[in-house]
């Protein structure tokens, strides 16, 4: 996980320096941090933690991973991809 989380954490802020950097260009910089998204390796993360927890996978999804979030549901890929060509177009 130290990984994965540094590089979300790199994505932000090279995000940032290359906003401030192409301003002057007239050049916007985006970048989409979705938060939990229905994959399959989102799904085996829940199946994990259902099993070092001895909880339901729902428990699990509902009570740790979505608990701080507004939307209590999933994004889907879906939503990702709409997005992106919402930015893009």
């Amino acid at each position: 996980m130290c990984s994965y989380v540094t590089s979300k954490h790199a994505v932000l802020g090279l995000s940032k320096v290359m906003a401030l950097e192409t301003a002057a260009h007239g050049i916007t910089v985006n970048s989409i941090c979705p938060g939990f998204v229905d994959t399959p390796l989102m799904r085996a993360q829940v199946k994990k933690q259902a099993e070092l927890n001895k909880m339901s996978e729902e428990d699990v999804a509902t009570q740790i991973m979505l608990k701080p979030a507004c939307i209590k549901k999933f994004t889907t890929v879906d939503q990702v991809a709409a997005f992106v060509q919402f930015l893009v177009s």
